[in-house]
């Protein structure tokens, strides 16, 4: 009997299925197996299930050939076994895609999804949309909240599924300061004074905010800076 699979499984899993069984043929002579060839059967009514046939060749030393099909079912997705990504929390640069955040799946499989590619998958379309919200004033650059809301519809039935996902990127590294070299001035023994010293230009970085709005300042003890 054909193996019955989710429709988003991916070919990958079902070859992996195959191979166990493969890696046990025998013959009385050396041999050797090619393949699989795929071959995607997509079902005439929507409504019911695709077939993705696996076919394998083996042949030996003599030239003599055997080839062996197996046969999957590919069962369409039920929207309410969608499980959307949960909160996410990263840095502020890092990356929004939802390769990153997350992304939906079924049975623990991801959907192919973009609207770049506007992917369709077992007749189901996925995407998102976001709406930005800062998380504080313009000073901390960067640190957001991301509602992200996916949308799922099933092509075939007209159903649709939703869930909302929150992303927040915050600032949680210090800034960075160049290193320089220390210098020493010293006072004039007599007229306790010296002469006008200019302290070395300090420069730093941040992961967030740019170099224009980082706020500089020296501190230490009376006498050394």
């Amino acid at each position: 009997a054909p193996c019955v699979r989710p429709c988003v499984t991916p070919i990958e899993e079902i070859i992996a299925d195959t191979d166990l069984i493969v890696a046990g043929a025998t013959d009385c002579t050396a041999f050797d197996i090619t393949g699989p060839v795929v071959v995607h059967r997509p079902a005439e009514d929507c409504m019911d299930p695709d077939t993705v046939i696996l076919t394998y060749t083996g042949t030996d030393i003599l030239g003599n050939q055997s080839s062996k099909s197996y046969y999957y079912i590919l069962t369409p997705v039920d929207l309410t076994t969608i499980v959307f990504p949960g909160t996410h929390t990263g840095e502020c640069n890092s990356s929004r895609l939802p390769e990153v955040t997350g992304e939906p799946t079924v049975n623990g499989f991801s959907i192919p999804f973009g609207s770049e590619v506007n992917a369709q998958i077992c007749d189901l379309l996925i995407n998102y949309s976001d709406t930005v919200i800062p998380t504080c004033e313009e000073d901390c650059d960067g640190s957001v909240k991301i509602i992200r809301e996916w949308i799922a519809l099933d092509w075939c039935t007209q159903g649709i599924e939703t869930g909302t996902q929150i992303l927040h990127l915050k600032d949680t590294e210090d800034p960075v300061i160049a290193p320089f070299d220390p210098a020493t001035a010293s006072v004039d023994p007599w007229t306790c004074q010296v002469d006008r010293y200019l302290l070395p230009e300090m420069s730093a970085s941040d992961n967030c905010a740019p170099v224009a709005k980082l706020k500089k300042t020296i501190i230490g003890p009376a006498g050394v800076v």
